[in-house]
């Protein structure tokens, strides 16, 4: 005679009519569970957040064009060339944000702080960059494949160190999110990422951040496309349903070599005038969301340069007269904020990245002569546009100031960092150092958290639960 044990009391009980009701009813009410386990565990990241809308949001409309009356600092701000406030070009500071894109890891962390050493800003303030956070990123863009299916190929990741995030967070520098798999190709960003896959990728950043680097939700304000391959509204929609603050992919066609001045940020309550070339511009209207235009530098064998990265086939010195060129239309014409971007793999050590990361280092050695070239967060440059202060007045101004001490408290110490192994399946395979003949086809997990999560953050599970 078959056992059933009673839900109500927890008794023991003989009911051999009934065994096969119950087995089939406490099999329909775990696979129950399991569902909803694994949709929370998906969602958890996403439910803290408060967004505005999710999976059954209601899409913007149609922008129309900006009503510089109705459209009014600190909120809203028109595209254009013109001085925000209306102040004139030659009395604002000129505002140098170094955005570092991609994975932060040792080489990355080490690299940057050499790069940023013994620079600060006309006030005396430390220089400071804004990263662009993702949580592994393929070793080179032509090999591996950081899709949601599979993680990656063998061996081809570079994994985020959590502790060395939280540490450039509370050393004043900005943490910003890119997407969380940093998947191949390219194009399927720009070209087939849904809604719920910006959602997934732009949320999930912020998890793995609040969750392994105690960095808050609400601290992680701005976006950057892996690949600055942007996805027009559909991405939009979400970073705006997300509450970011601003996004930074935007690319302007215009070069170095032009005399028409360059786009200030705006916001897209509007429609904006930017020029976007082969990517998708916005077209609907997203209130109070900013845009950084990111720059074209120049053109490398007939192809436009956005982004500085060890793949660029440059010849010597063509980085730096890239940067100087584009710089100067920057500070000549208007004063518009000029973004150095930056790819984490110019932090590899390999000799194509030295040579680059030397070039960079050269005209920020260059923009060290200026007393009115401030090297800023992007979120400080938001908060300029939001009150145009004029440079005579930039010292009072708050949000530029030093921090007392320069530093935030770190969010843990080395002593209580944790260091986790997964194994291609994304399981985890021990809080040790595994001894295998080729560790590297194993991702790795650098935290300030204990335990282990048991699986490897990835899309859909950002906390590994």
């Amino acid at each position: 005679m078959d056992l059933i044990v009673s839900l109500k009391t927890g008794k023991a009980r003989q009911h051999p009519q009934r065994l096969v009701y119950t087995g089939a009813l406490l099999l329909l009410l775990g696979g129950c569970l399991l569902a909803a386990r694994t949709v929370y565990s998906g969602l958890l990241g996403l439910g803290r957040l408060g967004y505005r809308r999710y999976a059954q949001h209601a899409e913007s409309g149609p922008s129309s064009r900006c009503d510089a009356a109705a459209c009014q600092l600190p909120a809203c701000l028109c595209s254009g060339a013109a001085v925000p406030g209306g102040l004139d070009a030659r009395l604002v500071p000129q505002a140098v944000a170094l955005g570092v894109q991609g994975v932060v890891d040792e080489a990355t962390y080490v690299g940057v702080r050499a790069l940023l050493a013994n620079r600060s800003t006309p006030s005396g303030c430390p220089a400071r960059a804004t990263f662009f956070v993702s949580h592994v990123q393929p070793a080179a863009p032509d090999v591996g494949d950081a899709s949601p299916g599979g993680g990656g190929a063998a061996g081809k990741l570079r994994c985020t160190n959590y502790f060395r995030v939280q540490l450039l967070r509370s050393q004043g520098h900005e943490i910003a999110a890119s997407g969380l798999t940093y998947r191949l190709p390219p194009r399927w960003w720009s070209a087939n990422a849904t809604y719920m896959d910006w959602v997934e990728e732009a949320a999930g950043v912020r998890e793995t951040l609040r969750a392994f680097a105690s960095i808050l939700e609400s601290d992680v304000v701005g976006f950057r496309a892996p690949f600055l391959e942007q996805g027009g509204d559909t991405q939009f929609q979400a970073l705006y349903d997300l509450n970011f603050k601003y996004e930074a992919s935007l690319t302007a066609s215009r070069d170095s070599t032009s005399r028409d001045p360059p786009l200030w940020p705006y916001t897209l309550d509007f429609r904006s005038t930017q020029d976007c070339g082969a990517h998708l511009c916005p077209v609907n209207s997203f209130p109070g969301l900013w845009v950084l235009p990111q720059p074209e530098y120049g053109a490398i064998n007939g192809r436009p340069v956005f982004h500085i990265s060890e793949r660029l086939r440059a010849g010597h010195g063509q980085v730096y007269r890239l940067l100087m060129r584009s710089f100067h239309r920057h500070y000549n014409l208007n004063r518009a904020p000029f973004v150095v971007s930056l790819s984490s793999s110019c932090f590899s050590g390999t000799g194509r990245a030295v040579a680059v990361l030397r070039e960079v280092e050269q005209f920020l050695d260059h923009l060290a002569a200026y007393k009115d070239v401030y090297l800023v967060p992007v979120s400080k440059v938001i908060a300029w546009l939001s009150r145009p202060t004029m440079l005579e007045d930039i010292a009072h101004f708050p949000p530029w100031r030093c921090r007392d001490g320069g530093a935030l408290p770190p969010a843990c110490s080395e002593g209580d960092v944790t260091v986790c192994y997964y194994d291609e399946a994304n399981a985890l395979i021990s809080g040790l150092m595994p001894v295998f003949a080729n560790a590297n086809i194993f991702k790795k997990l650098v935290s300030c958290v204990t335990p282990c999560p048991p699986f490897f953050p990835w899309f859909g599970n950002p906390n590994g639960q």
